[in-house]
């Protein structure tokens, strides 16, 4: 399967830090629906899973997001070797 609206970027180890780290894995699921809000899920890998729907909480997730992306190496940048 081919999907074009994904975009995976990879901040190399000696990278500065970033706003989401020291968070656990996010990720921000969104219904193409307007009467259901956005939801963040926070995973702790062998622990839980945080769901959170509250929407002022997602913003601030979707924000850190956000600043992590525009800090990471653009999708091109060569991988460090």
């Amino acid at each position: 399967m081919r999907e074009q609206h994904v975009t995976v970027q990879v901040v190399p180890l000696d990278h500065p830090p970033h706003p989401l780290t020291g968070v656990p894995p996010l990720h921000i699921l969104r219904v193409p629906a307007p009467e259901i809000g956005d939801q963040a899920v926070l995973e702790t890998p062998g622990v839980r899973v945080d769901l959170i729907d509250d929407p002022e909480a997602v913003m601030g997730h979707r924000i850190r997001l956000d600043a992590a992306c525009a800090a990471a190496p653009g999708p091109g940048t060569p991988l460090p070797e």
